[in-house]
């Protein structure tokens, strides 16, 4: 009867644990990460001030980590070339990501708000103030 008893709390254990796997699989995208964000971009790069218009489309997403691209306005107003990024939330609201060249530093505010600094080093440095909105699922 032990056994039976011992082999039936072990299953329901697996089984538990199976179902928090399957859910953290699907996190972000039960929280709707995935869509489009635009907003702010403003700050320097190469020591000139810049404001201008960025968007994020993350188009996938895993566990805690996600993947898109970004894109922002050049100065004629035309969206740049799409550049791949990567990135991971961590504790539930901090936003981390990368792209070729820097990093996106944030926090994820509401369902639909981003807040991060985008900093990047070398000859482009620069370090910019994000403040994204969600504009499509």
């Amino acid at each position: 009867m032990r056994i039976i008893v011992a082999s039936l709390a072990a299953s329901a254990l697996v089984l538990s644990l199976a179902g928090c796997a399957a859910s953290l699989s699907n996190s972000l995208e039960e929280r709707g990460i995935e869509g489009t964000w635009v907003g702010s971009n403003v700050g320097y790069e190469s020591g000139e001030y810049q404001d201008r218009e960025v968007r994020l489309i993350i188009d996938q997403s895993t566990g805690t980590t996600f993947s898109g691209e970004k894109a922002w306005r050049e100065v004629d107003g035309e969206w740049s070339d799409p550049e791949p990024f990567a990135g991971n939330i961590v504790d539930s609201t901090e936003f981390h990501a990368t792209d070729f060249d820097g990093y996106i530093i944030g926090k994820v505010v509401s369902s639909t708000s981003i807040q991060a600094t985008y900093l990047e080093s070398g000859e482009d440095s620069g370090a910019f103030a994000l403040d994204l909105e969600k504009v499509t699922e």
